[in-house]
């Protein structure tokens, strides 16, 4: 009996520190990066955004975070630190700290932020899910998907110890009416991708300008722009063998063959307004980009 009762201690204990263990958000040699553009459509380039030292406020201590291109953005700089599943955001010019994460949420929990990117003073989310994903550097991170507002307009999508997975990482949710944004490209440490959102992403810690991984053709033609029910594609003699158009979030919404210079496509009827990406395939499997604003 006693041979059994110090087994199951053992089990209990293994169990425990399983459950209690985390995924942290990294202070230091990480990049998050986002392909980003106005609510026109206009590109921003691709920047990525990394830890630049710490500070020391009300005896705790931040990493620092700078962020500046996007118009957007409220401010440019921001403290963040993570405590016991918790992850808090200071503010330029704010000593006070706003709880942005809790990953210790269950499913049917509320979460209610502070900082919804600065579209409202306060968002209200309820978790729909909690899964398990494991990230590229073998670490099992959760997946916290939560939704709220009327008509659920405000969303949010967790990986543990990363971020938001459809904005900047510091933010907790997405109003998914905005044309305007971020696609989240990649997530790496030490050089070494983590998490590609983007699946092309091939180096997350070179990224600096569109023609990194999202090299846009110029001389390909798409109209009319913005769309309604139709997308008129004229390739002016570029080499493409399939198409995918996707969303905001990196979502592949339509995919199909090219067989011609010209090209029709039906957008599907329950497709939201906003900005899309056209990704075309080369026969060398190289690709390139354009974009169009779905009215």
């Amino acid at each position: 009996m006693k041979n059994i009762t110090v087994i199951l201690l053992f089990i209990l204990i293994g169990w425990t520190s399983h459950a209690v263990a985390q995924a942290t958000f990294p202070t230091e040699n990480a990049n998050w990066c986002y392909y980003s553009f106005d609510d026109k459509g206009q590109s921003y380039g691709i920047g990525c955004i990394s830890p630049m030292g710490s500070e020391v406020v009300g005896g705790l201590t931040y990493s620092k975070i700078v962020y500046s291109q996007h118009p957007y953005y409220n401010s440019e700089e921001a403290l963040y630190r993570e405590q016991n599943g918790r992850f808090y955001v200071i503010p330029q010019d704010s000593i006070n700290e706003i709880l942005v994460y809790d990953f210790n949420l269950q499913v049917g929990d509320l979460f209610q932020t502070d900082w919804g990117w600065g579209i409202t003073d306060s968002i209200d989310l309820i978790v729909q899910s909690v899964d398990t994903i494991t990230t590229l550097d073998g670490v099992s991170r959760k997946k916290i998907e939560l939704v709220g507002g009327v008509g659920g307009q405000y969303n949010g999508r967790w990986l543990e110890g990363i971020g938001f997975m459809d904005w900047v990482f510091i933010y907790p949710a997405y109003v998914g009416s905005l044309g305007g944004g971020y696609i989240f490209i990649c997530h790496a440490r030490t050089d070494t991708i983590v998490y590609p959102a983007w699946a092309d992403s091939s180096d997350c810690g070179l990224l600096s300008s569109v023609d990194g991984v999202f090299k846009e053709e110029r001389n390909v033609k798409l109209y009319p722009n913005p769309a309604n029910k139709h997308l008129q594609i004229d390739l002016q003699n570029m080499q493409a063998k399939k198409l995918e158009i996707i969303d905001v979030r990196g979502r592949i919404i339509l995919e199909q063959k090219i067989n011609n210079q010209y090209t029709i496509i039906q957008l599907p009827n329950d497709l939201f307004g906003g900005l899309y990406l056209v990704k075309f395939t080369k026969k060398d499997d190289s690709f390139f980009v354009k974009k169009f604003i779905k009215e």
